[in-house]
């Protein structure tokens, strides 16, 4: 886990660039800092574990350790970014001579269709906004039905997001795919927001469809709050 504050928590690292002597860092918490041109990683509070064939395993616990990241790059292996790590430059224009992206150009095709498309998620979800809350509510419950069956479309809808990507990095020539799921829904939300505020300012069919599949989910999760409070 990584706080506001740029530290990690939680620390687990595994090397085994020495196969005979693999060691294991765990720690509380840590923190990358850069001295003099070089890049450290700080963990606090944990213990380094040892073991091999000739080297009885061995455990060791500190408060303060500090280890060298450019240790790491010391082997002279070229370092590769995965799609998700890189530019979207870059994405556009991946290097010809690189067989990493030669290799897998789907998942470059699908990361930077999924940068484009992100940007369709917010009008997606402000739309269904307006379909659940644009028309007329005469009680609380019904207010917060139709709250509970926007967060259900929204999470659906995410869901439909991922199945698209998955999707397309099998079938690239289907890209179209990642832009479908956020228009239609944009659309569709929007055809019943401007049906409900123009002919029916009751609440709609699949809110309700929508709210009492989320009932059960949303009871145990106020029972558990009741619980903790």
């Amino acid at each position: 886990e990584k706080t506001a504050s740029g530290a990690m928590l939680g620390i687990f690292i595994y090397d085994n660039r020495d196969a005979t002597k693999p060691k294991t860092y765990l720690a509380e918490r840590g923190q990358i800092i850069e001295t003099n041109g070089s890049a450290y990683i700080v963990l606090e509070r944990g213990s380094i574990h040892q073991r091999g064939a000739n080297v009885e395993n061995a455990i060791v616990a500190y408060d303060q350790y500090a280890i060298d990241m450019d240790q790491f790059g010391q082997d002279g292996g070229k370092i590769i970014y995965k799609p998700r790590e890189r530019t979207t430059y870059e994405l556009m224009n991946p290097d010809p001579k690189e067989e990493y992206a030669r290799l897998y150009a789907s998942r470059f095709t699908t990361e930077l269709h999924d940068r484009f498309a992100a940007a369709l998620y917010p009008i997606a979800t402000l739309m269904i906004a307006f379909a659940a809350l644009g028309g007329a509510k005469t009680t609380r419950q019904g207010r917060g039905t139709a709250i509970a069956a926007a967060i259900v479309a929204v999470i659906l809808l995410r869901i439909a997001g991922f199945a698209a990507s998955g999707f397309v990095g099998r079938r690239p020539s289907m890209f179209l795919v990642i832009y479908l799921v956020p228009v239609s829904a944009a659309v569709g939300a929007g055809v019943l927001a401007w049906r409900q505020m123009s002919f029916a300012p009751t609440q709609s069919k699949w809110l309700t469809t929508l709210a009492d599949a989320a009932a059960p989910l949303l009871d145990r999760i106020k029972a558990k709050v009741v619980r903790t409070a």
